[in-house]
């Protein structure tokens, strides 16, 4: 995610991944029923075991995978509560075989619908319900923040490219520390140095005296924003990782609008060439232009 022209205004929507998320949840349903299916068909013809019996290991085989499934590969989670997560989908299953059965009820026995036409239009509800039960509950990952894994020594890196920029560094960064100080959020700062001929790193390794958990990374020669921001990201330690330019022309501020959207995507992103857009201070011609070719 990034800050150079993408926080300035935040704008979001219903994204891509939103509905590949969806398209992931359908198919282990797919996949799901076939398991249920399959070791019902098992159970019964093959190892004799009564129907009842049967239909409930079935049910629970079905449960078992579309839970792990889901939790890897859809939402891909990573909360170790385990337990209370699987106990969360079990219940939201149980609670769709129930509107199964109601509304299987109402289409056949009180409407007059055709009983697969009905059954059809009551997977699409209990579909939906699924869906958004376990995405908004069982696997959300509201108030993770003071709960991050250990393996993320932080909860947030910024990284900070620059070049030349021995004047507005400091500046920079001190506003950083003290936005993320303010919220007694754990974050690190770590600026690249990418091959200035200045005194860009001399200003930030005299900083770092002052500012915790600040970072330098200097080369030479210069190779450019990108392989800067690269750096960056590999030396990372945070569970996000946000990307801000040396002179704040995007103010860290904005961060406070992007980050209760991470608890449900992995990736935010914003744009001024958005028709929602908000641009107090327009761009020159030339640069909208070098943009837009850029996009």
């Amino acid at each position: 995610m990034t800050m150079r022209k993408v926080l300035r205004p935040l704008v979001t929507g219903i994204s891509v991944s939103g509905f590949l998320i969806f398209v992931k949840y359908s198919v282990v349903g797919v996949v799901g029923t076939t398991v249920d299916v399959l070791s019902l068909f098992v159970l019964v013809d093959l190892l004799h075991v009564p129907v009842l019996a049967a239909a409930a290991v079935s049910f629970t085989l079905a449960v078992i995978n579309n839970f792990v499934l889901n939790k890897v590969w859809t939402f891909r989670n990573s909360s170790r509560n385990t337990r209370k997560q699987f106990i969360k989908f079990f219940i939201v299953s149980m609670v769709g075989l129930g509107l199964t059965e109601l509304f299987m009820a109402i289409f056949v026995l009180f409407l007059g619908i055709w009983y697969i036409a009905a059954k059809l239009a009551t997977s699409v509800i209990v579909l939906t319900w699924n869906f958004l039960a376990n995405k908004n509950w069982t696997f959300t990952e509201k108030g993770r923040a003071a709960e991050f894994p250990d393996r993320y020594a932080y909860e947030v890196t910024v990284i900070i490219p620059a070049l030349n920029e021995e004047k507005r560094i400091g500046t920079t960064i001190e506003a950083v520390h003290r936005h993320f100080a303010s919220r007694n959020m754990k974050r690190e700062i770590i600026v690249v140095d990418d091959g200035s001929r200045d005194n860009t790193s001399g200003v930030v390794t005299e900083l770092a005296k002052s500012v915790p958990d600040l970072r330098l990374f200097s080369y030479q020669p210069n190779r450019g924003k990108g392989h800067a921001v690269r750096t960056g990201v590999e030396e990372s330690r945070g569970r996000y990782i946000l990307f801000a330019d040396a002179d704040n022309s995007t103010p860290i501020e904005e961060f406070d609008r992007l980050y209760p959207l991470l608890a449900r995507e992995e990736v935010v992103i914003g744009s001024r060439y958005l028709a929602e857009s908000r641009i107090k201070i327009r761009q020159a011609p030339s640069r909208v232009l070098i943009g837009r070719l850029g996009n």
